[in-house]
Order: C-alpha cells, then sequence, then structure tokens
C-alpha cells in the first residue's frame, strides 16, 4: 500500500513522502565534533535523502540540528522538498531564543514540526529560576508558531495527564505526540494514543522495531517470522519483521520514525510503501502476544509529572 500523506489539526500536512521519518535521536546523542558537527551524522542523513526519505527529525536535546543543516545543504536539497521536525528541552525556559538559535543551526527560516521533547523538563532545569508549567511553556510554543518559526507545534513523551493539562489551556491544540511505541509498549500507551486520536492529535511513533533491535528473542519473534514468510509468499518478494512492525504502527493511524545508517536497511524501511497493509486480525494478534511482554526502552524513564 503507498504512503500516503498526513493531514495535522491545524490544517497542515505531512505529506506521502515525508510519513515516515528519518530519527537522528539517542543513537547519535553527542555525537559532534569540536565544530559542533558530527561528519559520520551528516553522512547518514545525506544517505538517507538520496535514499529517498524526505522527512528528517532531530532534537535540541542531541545536539544534532547543526549536523542536519549542513547535510541537507550539502546534499543539495531544495527546503520545500524535505519536512524537517527538531525539539525543544533544555532551551524551554526561552523558547523564542531557542528556536531562533536552532533554525540557524539547522539553515533554515522555519521547521515544519516543532516538539516540547518531554513533559518532565524540569529534570532538565535544575538549578534555573522560573521553570515554566506545562501550559506556560505550551503558550511560548503557541507564539513560536504565531511567528512563523514553526508551521505546526507538538509534544513528544506526553501522557494523558499531561497532554490533558496542556489541552486545558491552549489556544492551538498540539498537531502531533510523537512517543515510544511499539507491541511491547501497549499496556501504557494505548490510553495515550486513543486520546490523541479522539483530539485528532497525530500520534508519531519512535522505536517502532524495537522488538527486532531490543528484545529479538521475545515472544513475537515467531508471530512475526511466520507473517514474514507468509507475506514474502504473497507478495514474491521478501518481507521482513522489521518490516511488518512498521505496518503495524501505520495500521494505526500513526506515523512511524525510524533510523539506520545503512542503506539496504534504509531501502527496506521505504520499501513499506509497496507492501500490503496488515489485517485487523494481523495486527491484534500482534498486540496480544506483545502484551506478553512489555518493555519500555525510553518513554518510560522520565522524572514525575510537571505542574500544570
Amino acid at each position: 500500500m503507498p504512503l500516503r500523506e498526513l493531514k495535522l489539526n491545524d490544517g497542515n500536512v505531512i505529506p506521502a513522502s515525508a510519513s515516515i521519518a528519518y530519527g537522528c535521536g539517542t543513537a547519535w546523542y553527542g555525537a559532534t565534533g569540536n565544530d559542533g558537527i558530527s561528519r559520520p551524522l551528516v553522512d547518514a542523513i545525506k544517505l538517507a535523502l538520496e535514499t529517498g526519505f524526505t522527512h528528517i527529525d532531530e532534537a535540541e536535546a542531541y545536539s544534532n540540528e547543526k549536523s542536519a543543516g549542513v547535510a541537507w545543504k550539502e546534499a543539495g536539497v531544495p527546503r520545500e522538498s524535505i519536512y524537517i521536525t527538531t525539539k525543544v528541552l533544555g532551551g524551554i525556559g526561552n523558547i523564542q531564543e531557542t528556536i531562533r538559535r536552532q533554525l540557524k543551526e539547522l539553515q533554515t527560516d522555519y521547521v515544519d514540526q516543532y516538539l516540547v521533547h518531554s513533559p518532565a523538563f524540569s529534570k532538565f532545569l535544575k538549578g534555573q529560576a522560573n521553570i515554566p508549567t506545562l501550559s506556560e511553556c505550551w503558550a511560548e510554543m503557541e507564539a513560536v508558531k504565531a511567528a512563523g518559526l514553526a508551521k505546526s507545534i507538538g509534544i513528544s513523551n506526553y501522557r494523558v495527564a499531561d497532554i490533558k493539562a496542556v489541552l486545558e489551556h491552549a489556544k492551538v491544540k498540539p498537531a502531533v505526540n510523537q512517543i515510544e511505541y511499539h507491541p511491547y509498549i501497549t499496556d501504557t500507551t494505548s490510553d495515550i494514543v486513543e486520546l490523541c486520536q479522539r483530539e485528532g492529535i497525530l500520534v508519531s511513533a519512535y522505536a517502532p522495531s524495537l522488538p527486532v533491535v531490543h528484545r529479538p528473542d521475545g515472544p513475537l519473534k515467531p508471530v512475526l517470522a511466520e507473517l514474514a514468510e507468509s507475506m514474502s509468499k504473497e507478495r514474491g518478494k521478501p518481507v521482513t519483521p522489521g518490516q511488518i512492525l512498521l505496518k503495524w504502527v501505520q495500521a494505526q493511524d500513526i506515523m512511524p520514525v525510524t533510523t539506520s545508517t545503512k542503506q539496504s536497511r534504509m531501502e527496506e524501511y521505504l520499501d513499506i510503501a509497496n507492501i500490503r497493509s496488515l489485517t485487523q486480525e494481523e495486527v491484534q494478534k500482534i498486540r496480544t502476544v506483545g502484551k506478553e511482554l512489555q518493555h519500555s526502552q525510553y518513554m518510560m524513564n522520565m522524572a514525575p509529572l510537571q505542574s500544570k
């Protein structure tokens, strides 16, 4: 099934080609030289763009924005042909100043998505005066959108109580909530997904391939192997467990964010556009078996909830 565009609640659209994102996240944390640039990351992003990715996902916390700016410029890709997402965390005390610095590093006048990286930002702002509440932080994000510095604004790693705290005073709803999402975390994320989709907030999934990357011998191993074999026979070409996990995410109207440094793996991820959708029975079987092992690699290591 071809990739499809994703309509956001603010009227903006994620193009079909950008509906699977190339993430420059924790794998690249702090991977920078003295000039603030990671040459391996620059090369990986350029390769991703050359392979067919058009959505690049970065974050202030990972110090990867300068590398991303160099990469897309060196790749010679027109700005209008790529979709850029980044996040704010340490700079939440002055979001307007922070995003202007981020835009300079990204070598662009705007980002397509700008997300608050975590609701537990007080954990990262220790010692700073006047730490904002969730609603105060969101008001600053709304100002960023109003200034034209970000086309869409959103959140990341926000749980139900966090989302409700934002919505209580929001003038502009978050367009996106990016969370860790895979079959081994549904016990703690299903209510988040349900609330977001009820409110028209797109869920974006990082670590969608965790079951094959971090827990390869988990209970889903035989299920994914059997499904990969049957779908490969149907298709006449290989279908991998990793591709099935991406299709599982997509089947729930969730946008996957994935990563790799290998071109063959990048091609594999993008090839999901040529693979049929999972049936509801297949989606449910993966969910049911996934509940036998619940594991959070990233999201649930956050500090307690912020104040409203």
